[in-house]
């Protein structure tokens, strides 16, 4: 191709002005994400990812998977920002500015790859010979395309499992013992995943008893309005809740749709404007190239309430976010820790296949 025959001066030209070209997309992204509620970007991004789900059938459901990919880089971006810059500034919701967020992400991705190209083809002839560039693109390219977007795991399971051994500690740091940190992990990727449907199905009962009152008391819909406010309160606060979940980022808030405590929901947590190194100075300034922030935290807290952007992002991180702030937390453990994650690693595969490995010699 054109790239592999430019001259060394070329391809510098080249890789330097894609990177400048990241660094504004970088900035452009954020200041589109910034003026607009948080909240509110949030679900129009789900709602419509959900709805172009339901309806995508045939080839539209490969397009739909491939679409999946932008759609997390934007969240990607969206958590990253939203921990990189503190609340002030946002405006009125417009769907015109979140198309712009995902033109202008798209851009950015297309262009990091182009970066990809450049900086691999300046390293022909490095450790691994002619092959050194294809290597490097390869690891560059997996970089920034890595998404959450895969099959679901069995959250419940895989945390029961590998946080058991430190059941008593999480009891004494954080009031719930493993069994009920899986049970919150599982509840916090399925409010993700089956939220809005499930938040449908609520809006149809209620609407059903509503009509049912209508016909049969012959009430307006305002005096049934009138009447649940005085006799059925619980009825206009379910309908509150499928409000926010709907319309207001809500199956996103895990305060609401766990039974995680606080403290360790901090723990998993990005305080808005917390995170200082994605948009730092520097050379690749907010490109993918750095770090992103749901990596390392995958919630971010909004209102004292605390979000997760993309179920993918609690996949990904909460395990490693939750033992690292477990230790800075109480240090002392940090012996007993090493000791215990050591066996149970160790012992893992003789565990989980008890059943088909009875009677075998397990040799450690």
């Amino acid at each position: 191709m054109a790239i592999a025959g430019m001259s060394e001066e070329e391809r510098l030209r080249s890789e330097e002005r894609s990177r400048a070209d990241m660094e504004r997309l970088s900035r452009e992204l954020q200041s589109l994400i910034l003026s607009l509620p948080p909240r509110e970007l949030l679900d129009y991004i789900w709602s419509t990812t959900t709805v172009a789900g339901m309806f995508a059938d045939g080839n539209g459901r490969a397009s739909h998977r491939a679409e999946m990919n932008t759609v997390q880089f934007v969240l990607e971006y969206v958590h990253a920002v939203l921990a990189s810059f503190a609340p002030g500034g946002e405006g009125a919701f417009k769907e015109e500015t979140v198309a712009k967020i995902f033109k202008v992400a798209e851009e950015l991705r297309t262009t990091a790859m182009l970066f990809c190209l450049f900086r691999a083809v300046g390293a022909d002839g490095g450790m691994f010979g002619e092959r050194t560039g294809l290597i490097l693109q390869s690891v560059l390219s997996n970089w920034v395309l890595m998404r959450g977007n895969r099959y679901g795991g069995l959250e419940g399971e895989f945390y029961g499992f590998v946080l058991e051994p430190h059941d008593q500690i999480l009891r004494e740091t954080y009031g719930i013992g493993a069994a009920e940190v899986a049970a919150g992990i599982q509840a916090a990727v399925n409010s993700r995943a089956g939220g809005h449907a499930d938040a449908v199905d609520r809006m149809e009962v209620l609407m059903e008893a509503a009509a049912k009152a209508e016909v049969e008391q012959g009430l307006t819909q305002k005096q049934v309005l009138d009447q649940w406010q005085s006799d059925q309160p619980e009825k206009l606060e379910a309908a509150k809740d499928v409000y926010m979940d709907l319309f207001r980022g809500g199956n996103c808030n895990l305060s609401r749709h766990t039974d995680l405590p606080a403290s360790l929901l901090e723990d998993l947590a990005f305080e808005r404007g917390a995170h200082h190194d994605l948009f730092a100075p520097g050379p690749l300034s907010g490109t993918p190239f750095r770090t992103l922030p749901a990596r390392m935290k995958p919630l971010i807290k909004l209102d004292g309430d605390f979000f997760a952007a993309d179920q993918a992002f609690v996949r990904d991180s909460a395990y490693r976010a939750l033992l690292w702030n477990l230790l800075q937390r109480r240090p002392e453990y940090k012996k007993a820790f090493e000791t215990r994650q050591k066996d149970m690693g160790e012992t893992a595969f003789q565990s989980v296949l008890a059943k088909q490995l009875d009677s075998a010699a397990v040799h450690r």
